[in-house]
């Protein structure tokens, strides 16, 4: 489906304003900044919960909806986690984001399987402020990397 939309684009009168224009949004069919409709970024979240990288990506192509899988990767990212209590016994392990040069951290409920946190790097003092953050945290289940040691 194409949507041709028209839309205003307002021009800022103070010139102290740190924009110049503005482009009026239409509630339900645009987001700011965005190139999806807020609908077809449902789908893509979803998608990216279910299968993440290269399986998301090929699902999404089979629904007519072509996305790397480095962009549903950065879909599931973004997605906001719902607040939870910091779990008894967390799963800390890394995962590539971008084989070989980047690296980030999942935290998982070990007793749910639940996801609990996302880190951005796999520092042994990013994962260590997270659990001084989080003092409900009893037990830890690591893999056998010496980074988290």
């Amino acid at each position: 489906m194409v949507i041709d939309l028209s839309v205003r684009r307002l021009y800022c009168e103070n010139p102290a304003c740190p924009r110049k224009t503005f482009v009026e949004q239409v509630d339900g069919l645009t987001e700011r900044y965005q190139r999806r409709t807020p609908a077809l970024r449902r789908i893509v979240e979803a998608v990216a919960v279910a299968l993440a990288g290269s399986a998301g990506a090929r699902l999404l192509a089979v629904l007519h909806q072509t996305r790397s899988w480095v962009t549903v990767l950065n879909c599931l990212m973004r997605i906001a986690l719902p607040d939870r209590p910091p779990p008894v016994v967390a799963g800390i392990d890394e995962f590539a984001l971008l084989k070989g040069h980047r690296y980030a951290t999942i935290i998982i409920d070990a007793d749910s399987g639940q996801r609990v946190d996302v880190l951005p790097d796999r520092k042994a003092a990013t994962v260590t402020a997270w659990l001084r953050e989080h003092p409900g945290v009893r037990v830890v289940c690591r893999d056998g990397s010496g980074a988290f040691a």
